[in-house]
Order: C-alpha cells, then structure tokens, then sequence
C-alpha cells in the first residue's frame, strides 16, 4: 500500500489525473453491476457506462476547479479540450436557464397570480 501512495505522489499531474478517472470510472462500473446483480434488476449497459463516464470525469472536474486559484496546473495537463468544452457548456446553459426563469416569472399574468394566492387570506401551511 506504501509503495502505491508512493508512486501515486511521484506522477506527473496529467498521469495521475488519468489513473484516477480511469480507476473511478472502473470502480463505479463494478459497483453498478454488482448492485444490479444484487438487486436482480437490469439497468442496462447505457446506464452502467453513463455512470462510469460520469464518476471518470470528477477528478478532472476538480483539477479544473483548483485550477481558478492556481492557473499554473493549466499548463500541466493535455487533452482536456473537451473538459473545458462540458464546463463552457455547463455554463451557458446555466445562465440561459437563469435567465429565462427570471423572465418567466415577470412575465407571470395577473390571474396567474391570483390562481397562486391563498384563499380566503389563510396563509400557506406547511406539511
């Protein structure tokens, strides 16, 4: 166990962010499987490799994140075009989400709005 956390240390950053979404997307796709088989349903290969691809892609998510307080990790890593690519598209749709709710409620008629209103001046409960 020593001589792996060793050698896990001593990677350059681009080799050990491989072998951790690889080893995470691995280790969710056994996990899936067993869960399945344990459960005896059948989720599907789709299922089990969306998972895997999904749980592979969070370390490089992370070093992404580290990388807004230190830009110098950027110049370490190859091949992360397409990391780069998801996130700008994470954040686009994000926003266009944020925005057309945002328009969506002001543009709320005003039956809409009496529709919504308690009745009677009760105030809403909880439970």
């Amino acid at each position: 166990m020593t001589a792996m956390i060793q050698t896990l240390t001593n990677m350059p950053l681009n080799a050990l962010l491989t072998t951790c979404a690889v080893g995470m997307a691995v280790l969710v796709l056994i996990c899936g499987v067993l869960l399945d088989f344990w459960r005896k349903k059948d989720s599907g290969l789709e299922a089990h490799l969306l998972r895997a691809s999904a749980a592979g892609s969070i370390p490089t998510g992370v070093v992404l994140i580290s990388a807004g307080f230190d830009p110098s990790i950027l110049a370490e890593l190859s091949g992360i075009n397409v990391y780069i690519t998801f996130a700008g598209f994470a954040l686009v749709y994000v926003s266009i989400k944020a925005i057309s709710n945002i328009y969506e409620q002001k543009a709320a008629s005003p039956m809409q709005i009496r529709r919504a209103a308690p009745r009677g001046g009760e105030p809403l409960r909880k439970g």
